[in-house]
């Protein structure tokens, strides 16, 4: 009887909870739907900017990326990637040689692409879970275009500084990614340690299922099943379905974008915040307009370089939802992403005031 009266009450907590946070988003939804009529100059200027910004940029640099990289998903030729750069990358990070092509396209393509390369591998049974949620972070980065080209030229005036960007950016990536991975391995062997000692009847059964685990980790296709590992040959099909998925990507893309470039423009323009907290709020939104709004702060060049290298690691709200849209039918977990990003903001923070203050 109790326990029918605890389950009871933990379903009408978790409906309340559930109700209470509908009630919240559909406020916000409200909240913005005025915000937009009270403010309709700044929000036609988010949602042009926006919209530029997406047809301009985004749709021409990353379609072709997305349905080229589609197509060589479904025709298997990945493995021509992994033959030059495995060799180096293994040394690197705990990846098979698949696990190589997202980290390639990753970073020439930037975000989405890298997380959305991931996704399709992981569903064409190309790589394991466990190194998809790693590869998802690691590899899902702002594009080195974006960073020489935008950053460092166009805004902060200082070409000579892309490099050196690009290199904190994807080297705070690459901690991050790998201190995540290791705490989470080291926790689960602690668990499962723990399990053991609890029964020590079951040790058998849990070695085999661990060993079975490991296979499926390593392997998430069986090398000796010709079903799986059959060549694939071209058919127009194949193209169909790669262009289909990729202006799918790039059409959401593109909402997001403009969406976050309203929501930025709209903080702006209220003017309810000091210059400095909108711009690094709208950054946090949206880091294409949030960047450009940093750069018109005066501050010295140094606390420019690591305030906006800072939030380029994040890689801001906008590109978390981007990043959820292509991720969201593979069961990859959005919260160690996040988490994941978040880390990578703070060793980003940590590697450009070193910089600042001894090379700069």
């Amino acid at each position: 009887m109790e326990r029918k009266q605890e389950m009871k009450y933990r379903k009408v907590s978790v409906h309340s909870s559930m109700f209470g946070k509908g009630r919240l988003l559909k406020g916000g939804l409200l909240l913005l739907l005025i915000l937009m009529l009270t403010f309709p100059i700044a929000s036609l200027e988010g949602a042009k900017s926006g919209l530029m910004l997406w047809f301009e940029t985004v749709l021409p640099a990353l379609l072709p990326f997305m349905i080229l990289s589609g197509l060589l998903i479904r025709l298997r030729v990945t493995k021509v990637v992994s033959v030059f750069l495995y060799p180096v990358l293994k040394h690197l990070f705990p990846i098979s040689k698949e696990g190589c092509y997202p980290i390639f396209i990753g970073f020439l393509s930037g975000i989405p692409v890298g997380a959305k390369t991931t996704s399709d591998m992981f569903e064409q049974q190309l790589i394991s879970k466990k190194e998809a949620q790693f590869l998802c972070a690691l590899c899902n980065n702002a594009s080195p275009m974006f960073i020489i080209s935008y950053i460092a030229a166009s805004k902060l005036k200082r070409p000579d500084l892309g490099i050196m960007l690009l290199i904190v950016l994807f080297a705070s990536s690459a901690i991050s990614s790998l201190t995540i991975y290791y705490i989470k391995e080291k926790f689960s062997r602690e668990k499962d340690t723990s399990k053991i000692h609890q029964n020590k009847s079951l040790l058998h059964a849990f070695q085999l299922s661990n060993d079975t685990d490991d296979n499926m980790s390593n392997y998430k296709i069986n090398p000796q099943n010709p079903v799986t590992i059959k060549k694939q040959t071209f058919e127009f099909q194949m193209l169909d379905d790669a262009i289909l998925s990729g202006f799918e990507v790039v059409t959401k893309v593109g909402g997001y974008i403009i969406l976050f470039s309203v929501l930025a423009s709209l903080l702006l323009h209220m003017k309810l915040l000091p210059p400095f907290v909108a711009a690094f709020i709208s950054a946090i939104l949206e880091i294409t307009t949030g960047i450009d709004q940093l750069t018109r702060i005066p501050f010295s060049d140094p606390t420019k370089i690591i305030l906006i290298t800072t939030i380029t690691a994040f890689g801001g709200l906008s590109g978390f939802a981007q990043t959820k849209s292509v991720i969201n039918t593979s069961g990859l977990s959005l919260f160690q992403y996040f988490i994941t990003k978040t880390l990578s903001m703070v060793c980003a923070f940590a590697l450009s005031t070193l910089y600042v203050l001894l090379l700069f």
